[in-house]
């Protein structure tokens, strides 16, 4: 799901001198696929088709794409559509120092479109809320302010003077307990996944309209959502049904997130993933509360 971002921290791994702002990748662009017709065609008909594809598609591609170019494409049409960078799984499936730097550039474009007036810590870092958004005197301070910090996030973050409910929206600029969340996460979902698969083999929707590999993959949306958006039920609920095309009230979603959750929790999996990390540290690692079950889903509004 998440590329684990903790090698982030060592400055010795980034040589950021190579990096391009997106203005600078397009004029090579340009002069490549002036001397190439077809890849020109194919090029823009990849960018082109980006609007007509649906949300998940989009989330897919961004985990397969190699051309940077391309996968900024993806980031605006999905920042269009309202989803948050920490959504973007796929992005963070590309390991070159390019586009680790462009899913950067996502989480700042975003902060800019969610927080215009917000005020940074740093001076020197300003420009990034000062310059008209994608003008290229923006994504000039961006590649600096990425330079100057040597891409590690914490040093990024702490320079724009990010709350950590900021911090929860973005792709590689989380704080150390939303890492670990999302660490916990990633590694408890195998073993969800095999639960969910055997509860909906056995215990098949009695309609018929969903197959079990259907509830298995809503129920992984759900579970995944509403960690990743910090076990916030009013955001979890909004994304699901804006973006994503469900139809449900705040009390449905968190009555099927329960449900969820409790399948998974046969296997002893969910509590340390859904519970805020204050609650597990309560019960010496058993994995199990004292407190009642319909607490477990309990986060933010």
């Amino acid at each position: 799901m998440h590329q684990d971002i903790n090698n982030l921290e060592q400055d010795t791994w980034w040589d950021t001198d190579t990096l391009r702002t997106v203005i600078g990748l397009r004029a090579e662009k340009d002069a490549s696929l002036a001397r190439d017709r077809a890849a020109s065609e194919r090029f823009v008909a990849a960018v082109q088709s980006i609007r007509h594809q649906p949300t998940s598609t989009l989330l897919v591609r961004l985990g397969t794409v190699d051309d940077p170019l391309l996968a900024w494409e993806l980031h605006l049409e999905l920042a269009c559509r309202g989803v948050p960078p920490v959504l973007r799984h796929g992005g963070m499936q590309q390991h070159s120092r390019q586009h680790m730097f462009l899913n950067t550039l996502a989480d700042l474009h975003w902060l800019v479109l969610r927080y215009p007036t917000h005020q940074t810590l740093s001076n020197r870092v300003r420009g990034v809320f000062r310059h008209p958004v994608l003008s290229e005197a923006w994504h000039r301070t961006c590649l600096w302010v990425y330079r100057q910090h040597r891409g590690i996030p914490h040093r990024i973050s702490t320079a724009l003077g990010l709350n950590d409910a900021q911090r929860q929206e973005m792709q590689t600029l989380p704080t150390k307990a939303q890492l670990g969340d999302r660490r916990r996460l990633r590694l408890a979902m195998p073993a969800m996944l095999d639960r969910w698969r055997e509860h909906a083999l056995e215990k098949p929707d009695k309609a018929g309209v969903h197959t079990p590999d259907a509830v298995v993959q809503r129920r992984r949306l759900m579970i995944e959502t509403f960690v990743l958006l910090g076990r916030n039920h009013t955001e979890t609920t909004r994304y699901l049904n804006d973006i994503c095309g469900l139809s449900l009230s705040r009390q449905a979603m968190k009555r099927q997130l329960e449900k969820a959750a409790t399948v998974a929790d046969a296997e002893n999996l969910v509590f340390p993933v859904l519970w805020p990390r204050s609650h597990s540290e309560t019960v010496g690692g058993s994995g199990r509360s004292s407190k009642p079950r319909q607490h477990l889903l309990e986060g933010g509004a």
